[in-house]
């Protein structure tokens, strides 16, 4: 239960007389070395407990006494520290709000992109059954054409037993045989009519659905040009943070990448 054991400059110095002194070096040399490790270690602590606390909290890292500042001057710090605080707390926001906006665009694409995959699915089904109704219309209107051929020939056949029952008007075996054709014929035409219709309303649904797939990448292409222009401003936010105080932050965060480019490269374009 001693506090000493987790103390950074303790731990450091207790290393250093620890390991014992080095070849030549004497007790006052090892003492002296393990000293400046004890220094050294608090400075480091100090250091991390400036970026993690002092920082996003507006204050200094050493005060105005030790180093004999002025009123005006220790004045001029604190103001400095403040709008430091300020800047660091607008980079984090902007960068949560960066980062929830890109995971919030690529699931939009991504329900985007499911969508148009099942639209284009929905095409291809269409598509596929527009060519199996084309096929059998195809095939009807072959059955069809091969009924009327067949209807010609026993109307021939017909005119020929008219002849050779001396003038009778109408025999009833034909007038039977041309019924029972007229109406298959009739029924072919009504279905080939049929098929006709379907195949029309197939093909409208095909392009509605090719053309809700393309309108489908265009919203996923907005989407990604969207998370573009999320990260350029992210990145402008952070160009506002001083150059000197990037690598302090840079412990309290994950650094953010740039990508603007130069003003004058800019203005010429």
């Amino acid at each position: 239960m001693r506090a000493a054991n987790f103390h950074p400059g303790f731990v450091a110095k207790n290393a250093i007389q620890t390991a014992g002194p080095r070849d030549g070096e004497d007790d006052k040399a090892l003492k002296k070395r393990a000293d400046r490790a004890y220094v050294d270690a608090m400075r480091n602590f100090l250091d991390d407990f400036y970026d993690r606390v002092a920082v996003p909290s507006g204050l200094a890292r050493i005060g105005p006494k030790k180093r004999r500042l002025t009123r005006a001057e220790w004045q001029q710090e604190k103001n400095q520290a403040q709008a430091l605080k300020k800047t660091v707390e607008r980079a984090r926001q902007v960068k949560a709000s960066g980062e929830q906006f890109v995971a919030r665009t690529k699931d939009e694409a991504a329900a985007i992109r499911a969508a148009a995959n099942m639209e284009k699915e929905v095409a291809a089904k269409a598509t596929a059954v527009a060519r199996a109704v084309h096929d059998s219309a195809r095939r009807a209107h072959e059955q069809a054409t091969e009924a009327v051929s067949f209807a010609s020939r026993y109307s021939g056949l017909a005119g020929r037993v008219r002849a050779l029952w001396d003038g009778l008007r109408k025999s009833k075996i034909a007038a039977t045989i041309r019924l029972e054709f007229s109406s298959e014929i009739e029924h072919a035409k009504a279905f080939a009519r049929s098929v006709q219709n379907r195949l029309k309303e197939e093909e409208t649904r095909r392009i509605a659905a090719e053309r809700k797939a393309h309108e489908a990448a265009q919203d996923a292409e907005r989407a990604r040009d969207a998370a573009v222009r999320m990260q350029i401003e992210r990145d402008r936010a952070w160009s506002l943070v001083p150059p000197e105080r990037q690598q302090e932050l840079a412990a309290v965060g994950p650094a953010m990448k740039m990508t603007l480019r130069p003003k004058a490269s800019k203005e010429k374009s």
